[in-house]
């Protein structure tokens, strides 16, 4: 993520201290954006970090841990968040609101990735 922010000319216009705290609230949406990138809706199953990485996780494979899937989620959100709690509850509702999104995302991310690779 640094690496890549590094290369836009305007944040590194920004205040050193400014981009410490911008990296830091922006995880959970790279994070997120990350995973939509990586996620194949056709086969149902998350590849990463790129196509030739070699590993692959079947969705269906996470069925089983569906319960504790969420509960770990939120845990990791928590982390991520500092164990504030309200900044989690204002975060998780920020996600669970723009959910709707990550389907566009995806296939923005898909095509992008499809450019990629026959580059």
């Amino acid at each position: 993520m640094i690496k890549m922010v590094k290369g836009i000319e305007h944040f590194c216009k920004i205040e050193p201290h400014d981009q410490i705290q911008l990296l830091k609230n922006s995880c959970m949406e790279y994070i997120i954006l990350r995973g939509a990138m990586s996620y194949d809706p056709v086969r149902n199953t998350w590849t990463g970090p790129t196509s030739d990485s070699g590993y692959i996780v079947q969705m269906d494979v996470l069925k089983d841990t569906q319960s504790n899937l969420f509960e770990n989620s939120i845990r990791l959100l928590f982390s991520l968040c500092n164990q504030n709690q309200k900044r989690t509850i204002v975060e998780l509702k920020g996600l669970m609101d723009n959910i709707s999104e990550l389907k566009f995302m995806n296939a923005r991310a898909q095509c992008m990735l499809q450019e990629v690779d026959a580059s």
